[in-house]
């Protein structure tokens, strides 16, 4: 559901050259192959949660947010320690309040928050503006419930390594990279597969040619 997220990032602020930042103070090396969270404004305002439990510590929110902001390259973790959370209520710098979600209570309350790249950070650069985030609960997603847009034709002519790139293409929020999936061709059927790892999808679709 985070597809569109990333690939605004994707286009923004991911390219594969460095360039060089010009102010009216210095020049300094900026390197374009890391996520700008200054681009940042309403991409995380919503975030999907998976969880059984019914209160969000800090650790459980801040890896989420580092889900948020997978890519086919990287998928950090708070282990990581790349990204730098500073919680505001009323504008105020305040400690983290934990979260509550229920069967009644399918969203958090709003989360008042700047997110910094840590100064060692190698896959993020500056910070966001403050932004409010809302935590939802989603499920694991079944590949058999899927409702993929495709075209059988393209399907029965593209090779098995251009179909991950061919269904995001045509699904925005879909994540299909292998550490989630693993997706196979034979002459007679494409079959998507979830690996047993993956925290996004479980089963097996497979589209018959």
């Amino acid at each position: 559901m985070m597809r569109k997220l990333l690939l605004t990032f994707n286009t923004i602020s991911i390219f594969s050259t460095s360039s060089l930042v010009v102010s009216c103070q210095k020049s300094e090396p900026h390197d374009q192959t890391k996520i700008t969270l200054s681009v940042i404004k309403t991409e995380l305002a919503l975030v999907p949660i998976i969880t059984s439990q019914q209160t969000v510590t800090e650790i459980m929110f801040q890896d989420v947010i580092y889900r948020a902001l997978e890519t086919d390259d990287f998928r950090g973790t708070v282990n990581d320690n790349e990204l730098v959370f500073t919680y505001y209520n009323n504008g105020v710098v305040t400690p983290w309040k934990d979260l509550s979600l229920t069967e009644r209570i399918v969203k958090t309350e709003p989360v008042e928050l700047e997110i910094s790249a840590a100064s060692d950070a190698k896959h993020f650069l500056d910070k966001t503006p403050r932004i409010l985030t809302t935590l939802y609960q989603e499920e694991v997603a079944n590949l058999a419930d899927l409702k993929l847009i495709y075209d059988i034709n393209d399907l029965k002519e593209l090779p098995e390594n251009e179909l991950q790139a061919y269904f995001e293409l045509k699904n925005k929020t879909i994540f299909f990279n292998n550490r989630h999936v693993i997706i196979s061709k034979t002459p007679t059927a494409v079959t998507i597969k979830a690996v047993d790892t993956s925290d996004r999808y479980k089963g097996t679709l497979t589209i018959e040619l």
